[in-house]
């Protein structure tokens, strides 16, 4: 039976208090050209006792076992220089590293420890690292330590192993990951680890340097091409929620930096790149910008935040829209400037907040500028021609499944002209008033005009428009007063392109269809062209 105890150092730091080792073992002891050597015959027990060290304290005692062997497993030579080489059996140890849990686990094959006084080496197969407060676990690892003179320092590497996430749903597939990190002699730390998801899709590497009081890591995120045909976040994050993220097609990459001790922090960086997005309340195309993360627990990005987009498709059609905002608290999104172009004139949000995970939201958006032919031509009636301009207000109410407008008002800024002259006439001739108005139509200058909208999806929109004016050619330019009102199915409006020509097919299909693939149609649109 042999017991030692003392310090186990690893130049500079005192890795652990080495409080009792016990081997009860059987050897043979043999004198060979005046080198003692020993031969293990039977091991029935290794237990180390090990104290507080940098950090760690493990519970209770490790218990372990050397392998049988006809080579030696150690060797004194004349000169009073030693060497030991055994193959441990599995062991398990678990503690505390830091304050967190730790558990270890060499199961898949023997620990091969290799040591003399200025050359100690530690090989493992198949090891299991479970970090329960991290809630991450490494498995399958191998993990080789080498450790030489004092001023050489301490080297380990990571030859692979699987990386799991223990939460459920986990935010990130399983990587495999490899490394190395060295531990020099005067205490300062680098590491190297690099990560891959097992399609290919997901690419992760962190480099980390400091010493044990303090450090900094940083972590890396390769671009991520998402397809609307193919890779989607939940293949790679499945914490990801499915049923707001509907489609993703695009790329985005991102970075992060962490760290240890006083005064660490943490701050990251999103990279959207060309991204276009399907979520239950618009499409989006073409988006684009670089989101800064201040913290991650509570979620904070601050003020300031910029994302454009080429075209938003929700109750209207937006083009060239940008936003501005920020996320504070973890849920709750603080919108600074929303606004974009829409029938040649602008539409701007007022400034608002709502929950990440709201139900419904409203916004009001005010538009200036907005050209009435263009407005009369989303219609889809070559037979209406109109001049002049708008400005007012559409208030839209988005919930998951429902768009509303609610009070949408559209006036005009200029005194301007409507020509409507259909090749066949809409209404029966004989019908009263019809002749007049159609007379009347035909070349009407206003100097007042509105258009008031309200309505939901599933039920009726009303769209009422009032002019003043008149014909120069009918009566002498008598002053009239036109009320016009249509309703109809604001789906089916939208479908026939009342607010976007691409709504039939990118939103219009989810009101017809509630079963499609919004992928599919987000693929579709994208092969339109949008």
């Amino acid at each position: 039976e042999l017991s030692l105890s003392g310090p186990v150092r690893v130049s500079p730091l005192t890795v652990a208090e080495l409080e009792t080792l016990t081997a009860d073992i059987d050897v043979d002891l043999r004198l060979q050209d005046g080198t003692l050597v020993a031969l293990l015959r039977e091991c029935r027990s290794v237990v180390a006792e090990l104290g507080e060290g940098i950090g760690v304290t493990v519970d209770g005692p490790i218990e372990t076992c050397a392998v049988p062997s006809d080579q030696p497993v150690f060797r004194l030579e004349p000169d009073g220089t030693w060497a030991v080489e055994a193959a441990m059996t599995p062991l398990q140890v678990a503690g505390d590293l830091d304050g967190e849990r730790f558990q270890l686990a060499a199961t898949g094959g023997p620990v091969v420890v290799t040591a003399a006084p200025d050359d100690v080496q530690v090989t493992g197969e198949g090891l299991d690292l479970v970090l329960p407060g991290l809630d991450v676990a490494l498995s399958g690892a191998r993990v080789e330590v080498a450790h030489g003179d004092p001023g050489s320092g301490v080297t380990v590497g990571l030859g692979g192993g699987i990386l799991r996430f223990l939460d459920y749903p986990a935010p990130v597939v399983p990587l495999w990951v490899a490394g190395s990190a060295h531990l020099a002699s005067d205490g300062a730390i680098t590491a190297q680890v690099n990560g891959a998801a097992a399609n290919g899709a997901l690419r992760v590497s962190a480099a980390a340097t400091g010493t044990g009081e303090r450090g900094r890591v940083d972590v890396r995120v390769a671009p991520i091409r998402f397809s609307a045909d193919g890779l989607q976040p939940g293949d790679l994050f499945p914490i990801a929620p499915a049923d707001l993220l509907l489609a993703l097609d695009g790329q985005v990459s991102g970075a992060v930096v962490t760290g240890w001790g006083p005064g660490a922090g943490e701050w990251g960086q999103v990279v959207v790149d060309n991204l276009s997005v399907a979520v239950p309340e618009l499409t989006a195309f073409g988006l684009n910008g670089q989101l800064a993360v201040a913290a991650f627990d509570p979620l904070t990005l601050p003020p300031g935040q910029v994302l454009t987009a080429e075209l938003v498709d929700t109750a209207i059609q937006m083009q060239d829209a940008q936003l501005v905002f920020g996320v504070h608290g973890g849920n709750t999104l603080s919108v600074e400037d929303l606004q974009c172009t829409w029938a040649g004139g602008v539409l701007r949000a007022e400034p608002f907040e709502t929950a990440l995970n709201d139900d419904e939201r409203v916004i009001a958006l005010s538009a200036t500028g907005v050209s009435l032919g263009q407005v009369m031509a989303l219609f889809g009636d070559p037979d209406v021609e109109a001049e002049g301009d708008l400005a007012g207000r559409v208030p839209l109410r988005l919930s998951d499944d429902t768009i509303a407008i609610q009070g949408g008002l559209l006036a005009a800024t200029r005194p301007g002209v409507i020509r409507y002259r259909p090749a066949e006439p809409p209404l029966p001739a004989d019908e009263q008033g019809v002749d007049l108005l159609l007379e009347a139509l035909e070349d009407f200058h206003y100097d007042g005009l509105s258009l008031s909208l309200d309505g939901q999806t599933g039920q009726d929109l009303t769209l009422a428009l009032h002019l003043r004016g008149n014909n120069p050619e009918l009566y002498d330019g008598y002053p009239i007063a036109v009320n016009l009102s249509v309703t109809g199915a604001l789906d089916r409006l939208l479908e026939q392109g009342l607010f976007s020509a691409n709504l039939a097919d990118d939103l219009g299909m989810r009101f017809e269809q509630p079963d499609r693939d919004p992928r599919a149609d987000l693929l579709d649109a994208l092969r339109r062209g949008r």
